[in-house]
């Protein structure tokens, strides 16, 4: 069987009437007007896809082609040949050429998506982390606290000597009782923190992949005692040991890069899955980390009320100090307008970890058996 074709020899833009054919043998053939034959192995023919009604353009080797309007013809004979490319043309032209299948490609699309992000993200990210070799995490941990001195958020602490002393061995006791069970190396490192003339110090805790724990003056002043103090360590070592940092990480940039290719846009509408996806992820870490300190409180004959007074004393810090004024008058010439400390911003909001909330107050709810 053939079909009429026009033919481009190789290097000539004019077209020749000639007829297209597939042999038994699998050998395509162009045989023109003039009496010229072309021959190639199907296998060696380039076939451009099926849209709609648009001609086809089958190219042979050494430059020649022929354009052909009867995609029928085409469809049947690359089936004939057994070609890969051919029955998935047409099932893709099977596809596209039914309006009804684009919402229902477009949920099936979503409900994939979300199976992964929900699931498959957060298992492939705790895989990797879990499996990253410890000098590479110690030194993303030690880059991002070099990154937060070097913009001048974290500063020298200005504790008393005995405030230090009370922090240093409440931190000192809970690193113990994990000494030799884990590859991490606890360590505390207290600072005065806040944004510059934005507003007061912040009273915060952050925990850095490589084993830093840093706890704000501000928070250390507003715990009453040793006990609360025990609780937030614990509380921070639970994302370390989990390797929290790590793994936010990789889910966010695993989200970015998977909804980019679905939409064909790493910005603007791209960004709303990542943040909702980063909200999912933070409060399931919040979650292990909070049943972790719950955990280590209970063992240690502590009662688990101080893990909820802690998070209420940062609460109603952050509540007093929200809509006060700066101390001073803020400088325009130190706005953090720049890129550098927007990166440095973002990194902050990615390592804290104390978004307060009531609910978390609440083991028996907070963390159901197994947590």
């Amino acid at each position: 069987m053939e079909t009429p074709a026009d033919w481009y020899a190789p290097g000539c833009s004019a077209k020749t009437a000639a007829a297209f054919s597939l042999s038994e043998s699998g050998d395509a053939e162009i045989r023109c007007a003039d009496g010229r034959r072309y021959r190639a192995r199907w296998r060696d023919i380039q076939v451009s896809p099926r849209l709609a009604g648009v001609p086809r353009r089958v190219e042979f080797p050494g430059g020649g082609w022929a354009c052909i309007a009867d995609n029928d013809f085409i469809d049947r004979q690359s089936a004939r040949a057994g070609a890969l490319g051919g029955r998935a043309a047409r099932a893709l032209y099977f596809l596209e050429s039914r309006l009804w299948m684009a919402p229902v490609l477009l949920i099936l699309a979503l409900a994939v998506a979300v199976a992964v992000v929900r699931h498959g993200i957060p298992a492939a990210a705790e895989l990797v982390a879990a499996n990253l070799p410890g000098d590479a995490v110690a030194r993303i941990g030690d880059d991002f606290y070099q990154r937060l001195q070097d913009y001048q958020w974290l500063q020298p602490s200005k504790l008393s000597e005995t405030q230090r002393a009370r922090a240093r061995a409440a931190f000192d006791e809970v690193a113990a009782d994990f000494a030799g069970g884990d590859p991490f190396h606890y360590r505390l490192r207290l600072h005065t923190f806040s944004f510059g003339h934005r507003g007061p110090p912040t009273a915060n805790a952050l925990a850095f992949p490589s084993g830093i724990v840093v706890m704000t003056d501000r928070l250390v002043e507003i715990m009453p005692d040793s006990e609360h103090i025990k609780a937030v360590a614990a509380h921070e070592i639970g994302h370390i040991r989990g390797r929290h940092t790590l793994r936010l990480l990789i889910q966010n940039a695993s989200v970015l890069t998977l909804f980019g290719l679905l939409i064909g846009d790493v910005s603007g509408l791209a960004l709303a899955p990542v943040v909702l996806a980063q909200l999912q992820y933070s409060r399931n870490f919040e979650t292990e980390a909070d049943c972790f300190a719950y955990r280590y409180l209970a063992a240690r004959g502590i009662a688990w009320e101080v893990f909820g007074e802690a998070l209420a004393r940062i609460e109603d810090d952050d509540r007093q100090w929200q809509d006060a004024p700066p101390d001073t008058p803020p400088n325009p010439a130190d706005r953090y307008a720049d890129e550098d400390a927007g990166a440095a911003a973002r990194l902050l909001e990615f390592l804290s970890t104390h978004p307060p909330s009531a609910a978390r107050a609440d083991p028996a709810a907070h963390c159901p058996a197994g947590r």
